[in-house]
Protein backbone atom coordinates (compact mmCIF):
# COMPACT_ATOMS: atom_id res chain seq x y z
CA UNK A 1 0.00 0.00 0.00
CA UNK A 2 3.04 2.43 0.74
CA UNK A 3 4.36 2.24 -2.67
CA UNK A 4 1.13 2.19 -4.26
CA UNK A 5 0.55 5.63 -2.61
CA UNK A 6 3.80 7.14 -3.25
CA UNK A 7 4.37 6.15 -6.44
CA UNK A 8 1.31 8.54 -7.47
CA UNK A 9 2.01 11.29 -5.16
CA UNK A 10 1.91 13.49 -7.90
CA UNK A 11 -1.67 13.03 -7.77
CA UNK A 12 -1.93 14.66 -4.33
CA UNK A 13 -1.25 18.10 -5.75
CA UNK A 14 -4.51 18.11 -7.55
CA UNK A 15 -7.68 19.96 -6.61
CA UNK A 16 -10.43 18.18 -5.35
CA UNK A 17 -13.10 16.75 -7.23
CA UNK A 18 -16.73 17.99 -7.62
CA UNK A 19 -19.68 16.62 -5.32
CA UNK A 20 -21.15 14.01 -7.51
CA UNK A 21 -22.88 12.36 -4.39
CA UNK A 22 -23.17 8.28 -3.90
CA UNK A 23 -25.34 8.04 -6.81
CA UNK A 24 -22.31 8.53 -8.73
CA UNK A 25 -20.60 5.03 -7.56
CA UNK A 26 -21.55 1.67 -8.28
CA UNK A 27 -20.02 -0.44 -5.45
CA UNK A 28 -19.67 -3.85 -6.39
CA UNK A 29 -21.41 -4.74 -3.60
CA UNK A 30 -24.84 -3.61 -4.55
CA UNK A 31 -24.58 -5.60 -8.02
CA UNK A 32 -24.78 -8.86 -5.42
CA UNK A 33 -27.71 -7.84 -3.17
CA UNK A 34 -30.08 -11.20 -2.41
CA UNK A 35 -27.70 -13.60 -4.38
CA UNK A 36 -24.61 -15.25 -4.29
CA UNK A 37 -21.87 -12.63 -4.59
CA UNK A 38 -18.80 -15.76 -4.51
CA UNK A 39 -17.65 -16.29 -8.12
CA UNK A 40 -14.49 -17.57 -9.65
CA UNK A 41 -11.86 -16.26 -11.91
CA UNK A 42 -11.60 -15.97 -15.18
CA UNK A 43 -9.02 -16.02 -17.79
CA UNK A 44 -8.97 -12.06 -17.94
CA UNK A 45 -8.91 -11.67 -14.19
CA UNK A 46 -5.30 -13.48 -14.38
CA UNK A 47 -4.06 -10.36 -16.92
CA UNK A 48 -2.17 -6.86 -15.90
CA UNK A 49 -4.79 -4.28 -17.27
CA UNK A 50 -2.70 -1.84 -17.44
CA UNK A 51 -5.45 0.70 -18.88
CA UNK A 52 -3.54 3.85 -21.41
CA UNK A 53 -5.19 6.81 -18.43
CA UNK A 54 -3.78 7.25 -14.96
CA UNK A 55 -4.26 4.04 -13.01
CA UNK A 56 -2.20 2.11 -10.43
CA UNK A 57 -2.01 -1.20 -10.58
CA UNK A 58 -0.91 -3.99 -8.35
CA UNK A 59 0.08 -7.86 -7.24
CA UNK A 60 0.60 -8.69 -3.97
CA UNK A 61 1.70 -11.76 -2.14
CA UNK A 62 1.28 -11.89 1.51
CA UNK A 63 3.49 -14.58 3.16
CA UNK A 64 3.48 -16.53 6.43
CA UNK A 65 6.27 -18.42 6.73
CA UNK A 66 5.79 -21.78 8.38
CA UNK A 67 9.64 -21.85 10.29
CA UNK A 68 9.43 -18.95 11.35
CA UNK A 69 7.76 -16.16 13.31
CA UNK A 70 7.90 -13.50 10.17
CA UNK A 71 5.59 -11.64 8.09
CA UNK A 72 6.26 -10.94 5.00
CA UNK A 73 5.21 -9.55 1.74
CA UNK A 74 6.56 -9.17 -1.85
CA UNK A 75 4.73 -6.35 -4.05
CA UNK A 76 4.94 -5.32 -7.84
CA UNK A 77 3.19 -1.84 -8.27
CA UNK A 78 2.30 -0.45 -12.16
CA UNK A 79 1.14 3.03 -12.82
CA UNK A 80 0.32 5.25 -15.02
CA UNK A 81 0.33 8.95 -14.69
CA UNK A 82 -1.60 9.53 -17.88
CA UNK A 83 0.34 12.09 -20.32
CA UNK A 84 3.43 11.92 -17.83
CA UNK A 85 4.95 8.93 -17.42
CA UNK A 86 4.77 4.99 -16.71
CA UNK A 87 6.33 3.17 -13.81
CA UNK A 88 7.13 -0.09 -12.03
CA UNK A 89 8.15 -0.70 -8.77
CA UNK A 90 9.05 -3.90 -6.62
CA UNK A 91 8.42 -4.17 -2.79
CA UNK A 92 9.58 -6.16 -0.27
CA UNK A 93 9.05 -6.15 3.66
CA UNK A 94 10.17 -8.84 6.02
CA UNK A 95 8.61 -8.09 9.99
CA UNK A 96 10.68 -10.15 12.15
CA UNK A 97 7.86 -10.56 14.78
CA UNK A 98 10.66 -11.89 17.48
CA UNK A 99 13.40 -8.70 16.29
CA UNK A 100 12.08 -6.25 15.18
CA UNK A 101 15.39 -4.54 14.64
CA UNK A 102 15.85 -7.38 11.84
CA UNK A 103 12.68 -5.85 10.03
CA UNK A 104 13.38 -5.49 6.14
CA UNK A 105 11.98 -2.96 3.43
CA UNK A 106 13.40 -2.45 -0.13
CA UNK A 107 11.71 -0.74 -2.47
CA UNK A 108 13.33 -0.43 -6.28
CA UNK A 109 12.47 1.45 -9.13
CA UNK A 110 11.86 -1.15 -12.37
CA UNK A 111 13.75 -0.59 -15.69
CA UNK A 112 12.76 -1.63 -19.40
CA UNK A 113 9.79 -3.53 -18.18
CA UNK A 114 7.47 -5.19 -19.98
CA UNK A 115 4.27 -8.03 -19.79
CA UNK A 116 4.24 -10.56 -21.67
CA UNK A 117 2.27 -14.21 -22.36
CA UNK A 118 -0.82 -12.47 -23.00
CA UNK A 119 -0.12 -10.14 -20.42
CA UNK A 120 -0.08 -12.67 -17.90
CA UNK A 121 3.62 -12.53 -16.62
CA UNK A 122 5.53 -9.49 -15.86
CA UNK A 123 9.17 -8.66 -16.74
CA UNK A 124 11.69 -6.58 -16.52
CA UNK A 125 15.84 -5.94 -15.76
CA UNK A 126 16.58 -8.75 -12.93
CA UNK A 127 13.22 -9.60 -12.04
CA UNK A 128 10.11 -11.88 -13.52
CA UNK A 129 7.02 -12.68 -12.13
CA UNK A 130 5.45 -15.65 -14.39
CA UNK A 131 1.87 -17.20 -14.28
CA UNK A 132 2.74 -20.85 -15.11
CA UNK A 133 -0.79 -22.53 -15.70
CA UNK A 134 -3.99 -21.00 -14.10
CA UNK A 135 -2.67 -21.49 -10.63
CA UNK A 136 0.72 -20.68 -10.01
CA UNK A 137 3.59 -17.83 -10.13
CA UNK A 138 6.97 -18.12 -10.72
CA UNK A 139 8.94 -15.04 -8.44
CA UNK A 140 12.87 -14.27 -9.38
CA UNK A 141 14.04 -10.93 -8.60
CA UNK A 142 17.83 -9.72 -7.79
CA UNK A 143 16.83 -6.21 -8.57
CA UNK A 144 17.83 -5.14 -5.05
CA UNK A 145 21.00 -7.08 -3.53
CA UNK A 146 19.30 -6.57 0.15
CA UNK A 147 16.26 -8.75 -0.59
CA UNK A 148 16.80 -10.99 -3.80
CA UNK A 149 13.77 -13.26 -4.38
CA UNK A 150 13.15 -17.16 -5.57
CA UNK A 151 9.66 -18.12 -4.33
CA UNK A 152 6.85 -20.29 -6.13
CA UNK A 153 3.28 -19.23 -5.08
CA UNK A 154 0.64 -22.32 -5.75
CA UNK A 155 -3.21 -21.48 -5.19
CA UNK A 156 -4.48 -23.84 -2.51
CA UNK A 157 -8.06 -22.93 -2.12
CA UNK A 158 -9.86 -21.84 -4.61
CA UNK A 159 -9.32 -18.01 -5.96
CA UNK A 160 -12.71 -16.09 -5.59
CA UNK A 161 -14.29 -12.32 -6.69
CA UNK A 162 -17.34 -10.36 -5.95
CA UNK A 163 -19.94 -10.48 -8.78
CA UNK A 164 -19.19 -11.09 -11.99
CA UNK A 165 -16.73 -8.34 -12.33
CA UNK A 166 -15.08 -7.54 -8.72
CA UNK A 167 -15.27 -3.95 -9.85
CA UNK A 168 -16.71 -0.78 -8.49
CA UNK A 169 -17.49 1.80 -11.20
CA UNK A 170 -17.31 5.38 -10.33
CA UNK A 171 -19.09 7.53 -12.91
CA UNK A 172 -23.01 9.51 -13.07
CA UNK A 173 -23.41 7.24 -16.32
CA UNK A 174 -23.28 3.43 -14.92
CA UNK A 175 -22.79 2.65 -18.55
CA UNK A 176 -19.90 4.86 -18.78
CA UNK A 177 -17.83 4.73 -15.88
CA UNK A 178 -14.80 7.20 -15.76
CA UNK A 179 -13.02 5.40 -12.57
CA UNK A 180 -13.27 2.12 -11.10
CA UNK A 181 -11.73 -0.24 -8.24
CA UNK A 182 -11.22 -3.82 -8.58
CA UNK A 183 -10.03 -6.76 -6.42
CA UNK A 184 -9.48 -10.56 -7.35
CA UNK A 185 -7.92 -12.75 -4.23
CA UNK A 186 -6.09 -15.88 -3.97
CA UNK A 187 -7.48 -16.06 -0.33
CA UNK A 188 -5.05 -18.97 0.50
CA UNK A 189 -1.42 -19.86 -1.35
CA UNK A 190 1.26 -22.47 -0.38
CA UNK A 191 4.70 -20.52 -0.80
CA UNK A 192 7.97 -22.45 -1.41
CA UNK A 193 11.30 -20.55 -1.60
CA UNK A 194 13.53 -17.89 -0.15
CA UNK A 195 14.44 -14.57 0.13
CA UNK A 196 18.16 -13.81 0.54
CA UNK A 197 17.66 -10.77 3.22
CA UNK A 198 20.87 -9.09 3.28
CA UNK A 199 23.06 -11.63 2.79
CA UNK A 200 20.72 -14.13 5.15
CA UNK A 201 19.06 -16.52 3.58
CA UNK A 202 15.79 -16.59 4.77
CA UNK A 203 13.15 -19.48 3.98
CA UNK A 204 9.81 -18.16 3.69
CA UNK A 205 7.95 -21.60 2.89
CA UNK A 206 4.51 -21.43 4.55
CA UNK A 207 1.21 -19.85 3.58
CA UNK A 208 -0.65 -17.06 2.64
CA UNK A 209 -2.65 -14.78 0.23
CA UNK A 210 -2.62 -13.27 -3.08
CA UNK A 211 -4.36 -10.08 -4.51
CA UNK A 212 -4.38 -8.55 -7.72
CA UNK A 213 -5.79 -4.99 -7.43
CA UNK A 214 -6.57 -2.16 -10.03
CA UNK A 215 -7.21 1.58 -9.47
CA UNK A 216 -8.65 2.75 -12.34
CA UNK A 217 -8.15 6.30 -11.61
CA UNK A 218 -6.46 8.84 -9.28
CA UNK A 219 -6.14 6.98 -6.54
CA UNK A 220 -7.57 9.70 -3.42
CA UNK A 221 -10.19 10.45 -6.07
CA UNK A 222 -11.34 6.97 -5.49
CA UNK A 223 -11.01 6.39 -1.81
CA UNK A 224 -10.43 8.55 1.54
CA UNK A 225 -9.15 5.51 4.23
CA UNK A 226 -8.67 1.85 3.77
CA UNK A 227 -9.12 -1.11 5.78
CA UNK A 228 -7.33 -4.65 5.25
CA UNK A 229 -7.89 -7.51 7.62
CA UNK A 230 -5.62 -11.39 7.25
CA UNK A 231 -6.57 -13.85 9.24
CA UNK A 232 -5.09 -17.25 9.41
CA UNK A 233 -4.65 -20.39 11.35
CA UNK A 234 -3.98 -23.93 10.20
CA UNK A 235 -7.52 -24.74 8.98
CA UNK A 236 -9.32 -21.38 8.05
CA UNK A 237 -8.48 -17.64 6.47
CA UNK A 238 -10.49 -15.00 6.19
CA UNK A 239 -9.53 -11.70 4.37
CA UNK A 240 -11.09 -8.26 4.33
CA UNK A 241 -10.88 -5.11 2.23
CA UNK A 242 -12.50 -1.89 2.68
CA UNK A 243 -12.44 1.26 1.53
CA UNK A 244 -14.59 4.38 1.96
CA UNK A 245 -15.19 7.21 -0.79
CA UNK A 246 -14.35 10.78 -0.44
CA UNK A 247 -17.39 12.90 0.45
CA UNK A 248 -17.57 13.90 -3.57
CA UNK A 249 -18.66 10.25 -4.11
CA UNK A 250 -20.72 10.38 -0.48
CA UNK A 251 -18.74 8.63 1.77
CA UNK A 252 -19.33 5.38 0.54
CA UNK A 253 -18.01 2.21 2.28
CA UNK A 254 -17.08 -0.70 0.50
CA UNK A 255 -15.97 -3.85 2.04
CA UNK A 256 -15.52 -7.47 0.79
CA UNK A 257 -14.66 -10.55 2.19
CA UNK A 258 -13.92 -14.05 2.20
CA UNK A 259 -13.61 -17.43 4.21
CA UNK A 260 -12.20 -20.08 3.00
CA UNK A 261 -10.22 -23.52 4.24
CA UNK A 262 -7.33 -25.29 2.20
CA UNK A 263 -10.11 -27.05 -0.66
CA UNK A 264 -12.96 -24.77 -0.23
CA UNK A 265 -14.80 -21.48 -0.24
CA UNK A 266 -16.51 -21.14 2.70
CA UNK A 267 -18.48 -17.57 2.55
CA UNK A 268 -17.91 -14.92 0.12
CA UNK A 269 -19.05 -12.12 2.01
CA UNK A 270 -20.29 -8.51 1.47
CA UNK A 271 -22.50 -7.46 4.61
CA UNK A 272 -19.01 -7.20 6.61
CA UNK A 273 -18.27 -4.53 9.10
CA UNK A 274 -15.51 -2.96 10.76
CA UNK A 275 -15.77 -0.88 13.99
CA UNK A 276 -12.66 0.65 15.58
CA UNK A 277 -13.90 0.20 19.19
CA UNK A 278 -10.97 2.10 20.84
CA UNK A 279 -8.96 4.57 19.64
CA UNK A 280 -6.10 6.97 20.42
CA UNK A 281 -4.99 10.57 18.76
CA UNK A 282 -1.45 9.95 17.47
CA UNK A 283 0.11 12.72 18.41
CA UNK A 284 2.26 12.64 15.43
CA UNK A 285 -0.01 12.88 12.93
CA UNK A 286 -3.26 13.54 14.71
CA UNK A 287 -5.17 10.23 13.13
CA UNK A 288 -7.09 8.54 15.47
CA UNK A 289 -4.93 5.62 15.69
CA UNK A 290 -7.16 2.16 16.59
CA UNK A 291 -5.93 0.18 19.00
CA UNK A 292 -9.02 -2.13 19.11
CA UNK A 293 -10.92 -3.33 16.30
CA UNK A 294 -13.57 -5.22 15.69
CA UNK A 295 -14.25 -7.28 12.23
CA UNK A 296 -17.11 -9.24 11.63
CA UNK A 297 -17.84 -11.29 8.19
CA UNK A 298 -21.15 -11.96 7.59
CA UNK A 299 -22.93 -14.07 4.57
CA UNK A 300 -24.10 -17.12 3.34
CA UNK A 301 -22.41 -20.49 2.37
CA UNK A 302 -20.41 -20.35 -0.95
CA UNK A 303 -21.74 -23.20 -1.80
CA UNK A 304 -25.51 -23.45 -1.62
CA UNK A 305 -26.01 -19.89 -0.32
CA UNK A 306 -28.50 -20.94 2.26
CA UNK A 307 -26.47 -21.54 5.44
CA UNK A 308 -25.51 -18.05 7.34
CA UNK A 309 -22.07 -17.29 8.23
CA UNK A 310 -20.55 -15.28 10.47
CA UNK A 311 -17.21 -15.02 11.47
CA UNK A 312 -16.32 -12.33 14.35
CA UNK A 313 -12.57 -10.66 16.03
CA UNK A 314 -12.57 -8.62 18.74
CA UNK A 315 -9.27 -8.17 18.99
CA UNK A 316 -6.73 -5.34 21.47
CA UNK A 317 -4.13 -4.66 18.97
CA UNK A 318 -0.55 -6.25 19.34
CA UNK A 319 2.64 -5.41 17.57
CA UNK A 320 2.15 -1.98 15.50
CA UNK A 321 4.69 -3.48 12.97
CA UNK A 322 5.15 0.07 11.36
CA UNK A 323 3.41 3.69 10.95
CA UNK A 324 4.24 4.59 7.06
CA UNK A 325 4.31 8.31 6.40
CA UNK A 326 3.01 8.08 2.51
CA UNK A 327 4.76 11.46 1.91
CA UNK A 328 8.26 10.87 3.68
CA UNK A 329 9.97 10.14 0.62
CA UNK A 330 9.48 13.46 -1.18
CA UNK A 331 11.16 17.10 0.21
CA UNK A 332 9.84 18.59 3.05
CA UNK A 333 8.39 21.70 1.37
CA UNK A 334 6.66 19.78 -1.46
CA UNK A 335 5.00 17.86 1.71
CA UNK A 336 3.97 20.78 3.01
CA UNK A 337 2.68 21.66 0.06
CA UNK A 338 0.61 18.52 -0.70
CA UNK A 339 -1.15 18.64 2.34
CA UNK A 340 -2.01 22.39 2.28
CA UNK A 341 -3.50 22.04 -1.34
CA UNK A 342 -5.57 18.53 -1.70
CA UNK A 343 -5.78 18.34 2.31
CA UNK A 344 -4.18 14.74 2.17
CA UNK A 345 -1.69 13.24 4.96
CA UNK A 346 -1.20 9.61 4.35
CA UNK A 347 -0.50 7.57 7.03
CA UNK A 348 -0.78 3.39 6.75
CA UNK A 349 -0.32 1.46 10.48
CA UNK A 350 0.03 -2.19 10.31
CA UNK A 351 -0.18 -4.50 13.19
CA UNK A 352 -0.09 -7.97 13.94
CA UNK A 353 -1.80 -9.72 16.87
CA UNK A 354 -2.94 -13.40 18.43
CA UNK A 355 -6.13 -13.82 18.68
CA UNK A 356 -9.37 -15.70 18.83
CA UNK A 357 -12.27 -15.95 16.79
CA UNK A 358 -15.81 -16.89 16.39
CA UNK A 359 -17.04 -18.78 13.56
CA UNK A 360 -21.03 -19.62 13.15
CA UNK A 361 -21.91 -21.59 10.41
CA UNK A 362 -25.46 -22.56 10.24
CA UNK A 363 -26.27 -22.39 14.20
CA UNK A 364 -22.65 -24.10 14.84
CA UNK A 365 -20.18 -22.51 16.65
CA UNK A 366 -16.47 -22.72 17.17
CA UNK A 367 -13.85 -20.55 18.89
CA UNK A 368 -10.25 -20.89 17.21
CA UNK A 369 -6.97 -19.40 17.84
CA UNK A 370 -5.63 -17.11 14.92
CA UNK A 371 -3.21 -14.99 13.94
CA UNK A 372 -4.31 -11.06 13.03
CA UNK A 373 -2.03 -9.25 10.30
CA UNK A 374 -4.01 -5.36 9.81
CA UNK A 375 -3.57 -2.09 8.34
CA UNK A 376 -5.07 1.16 8.81
CA UNK A 377 -4.93 3.93 6.33
CA UNK A 378 -5.80 7.64 6.67
CA UNK A 379 -5.83 9.89 3.53
CA UNK A 380 -7.96 12.62 4.07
Amino acid sequence: MRAWLQSNISYLTGTAEPVYGAEAIQPVTATVQGVNPYHTLTEDDSRWSTPSNSHVETQIFYIRPRNSNLMCFVQLIHSNLGSWTTTAQSTCRIFDLDNPENDLWTSTNLDQFSFENNRTCFRAANISIDLEGDSTYRIRSSVNMDSIIDIVVHQESPPFKIGETGTSNYGTDPTKPWASMKHVFWPRIRVEGNIVARGNVVDVSGTGLFIHALQNGKPQHLASSWEFALLQNPRYTGVMMQFKTPPSYGSTIVNVGGLVTKDKVVAVTVDNTIEHVDVKTDPETEWPEPTRIAYDWVGKDAETYQKPVHLSVDATLGRRLQRINVLSEIPTWLRGFVHNVSGTKPFIYQYFTPVTFKLNIDGEEIEEEATLFNETTFIS
